[in-house]
């Protein structure tokens, strides 16, 4: 698991991303040097943070995306 991509994907500090999951920005920093893994919980937590950040983008790409489609018609 790459945690620094996901983060950056998330658009998250490190910091954010500790107080979202919860843990230390030292973990962060340990995962994402990999000196350690995360935890199930962290890696579950993880999981869905990209699933929701996934369906944010889907939602806002679509009605929108169509709209801005069809005025350019």
């Amino acid at each position: 698991m790459d945690v620094r991509a996901i983060r950056r994907q998330l658009g998250m500090t490190q910091r954010q991303l500790a107080e979202e999951l919860p843990t230390t920005i030292r973990s962060i920093t340990r995962w994402e040097n990999d000196a350690f893994r995360p935890n199930q919980m962290a890696r579950a937590r993880l999981r869905s943070l990209v699933q929701e950040s996934q369906r944010k983008q889907h939602m806002s790409d679509g009605p929108t995306r169509r709209a801005l489609e069809a005025s350019d018609a």
